[in-house]
């Protein structure tokens, strides 16, 4: 069966736009539902806020976990200044420099208060603090502060607070095209693996797995990939594969080996493992020491 190529750009636009900073992801998990449907034998969200379908497969032996995470890089509300300026310091891996000042929303429930993160004005002499960044200097999050135009009352009679997630405005993370065969976004990461999930649900529902299979949209993977640490070990799967963006040029073993990024101390294999010799799509297969779960990583 053959991947709905329509169906599957439609559901990534959505999934794109929709806001799911880490642990506030409750927009993400009601598109997931409705986009799963009833596709699975059975769909749930666990204790870990993650979605799982489930699909019987021919085999309940050797079943199969595949994860795709929903939450996205984001920021949270550190403090309110007293002149109204909202200061804010990353959720994940997100860089001031990779976003610079760009409109956001600060999230309030199911409400949003618009903001621009912002470094405030250019025109100012040496004195300013935005004088060394017009000299080349470092952005960091202590030069930024989202701005509201609303003084401190205001914005805690709004409900600001510290703790609040604040994300890049809906209209700034719709998908953009280069050409016809490729397509960026603010969070693909990892909305293009939901989107993926989805269709191979449809497939799954049109053609049954050998063995049994759980498709997994998981929480927190941002911040220490929580959801997927619980999720994978609630269901009887004994391979896990998880979804994620990568390079469309992967450079061979040995570019690999002398790529600085690479350089210094290896990572150990987690207590309890040992690496296999199996090799899927390049990543490395881990064995539990006591038969259960192979992890593919990446």
């Amino acid at each position: 069966m053959a991947v709905d190529r329509r169906r599957l750009l439609a559901d990534l636009e959505r999934l794109t736009n929709a806001h799911g900073p880490s642990g506030s992801e409750g927009e993400v998990e009601r598109l997931m539902l409705e986009l799963f449907g009833d596709l699975g034998d059975g769909t749930w969200q666990d204790d870990a806020d993650s979605i799982v379908v489930h699909f019987k497969g021919h085999s309940s032996a050797g079943g199969i976990a595949v994860v795709a995470h929903k939450d996205e890089i984001g920021m949270i509300v550190k403090r309110v200044d007293m002149d109204g300026r909202v200061r804010v310091r990353p959720v994940g891996g997100l860089h001031p420099w990779a976003i610079g000042e760009t409109p956001v929303e600060i999230l309030l429930g199911e409400q949003s208060l618009a903001g621009v993160l912002s470094i405030g004005s250019k025109h100012v002499s040496i004195e300013s603090p935005a004088a060394a960044l017009k000299e080349g200097g470092a952005l960091t999050w202590e030069a930024m502060w989202v701005e509201t135009k609303l003084d401190a009352a205001t914005l805690a009679a709004r409900g600001v607070r510290p703790g609040r997630r604040v994300v890049i405005a809906r209209h700034r993370k719709a998908p953009w095209w280069l050409g016809e065969d490729y397509v960026c976004g603010y969070n693909l990461d990892c909305r293009a693996g939901l989107a993926m999930l989805v269709a191979s649900a449809h497939e799954l529902a049109a053609t049954p797995p050998a063995q049994d299979t759980w498709l997994i949209a998981s929480s927190e993977e941002e911040i220490g990939g929580l959801g997927a640490v619980w999720s994978v070990g609630q269901v009887p799967a004994s391979t896990v594969i998880a979804l994620d963006v990568r390079c469309r040029r992967i450079p061979d073993r040995e570019q690999r080996r002398s790529h600085p990024a690479l350089q210094g101390p290896r990572r150990s294999v987690p207590s309890g493992c040992r690496r296999s010799h199996d090799r899927i799509g390049g990543g490395s297969w881990l064995r539990r020491a006591d038969g259960g779960a192979h992890l593919v990583c990446q």
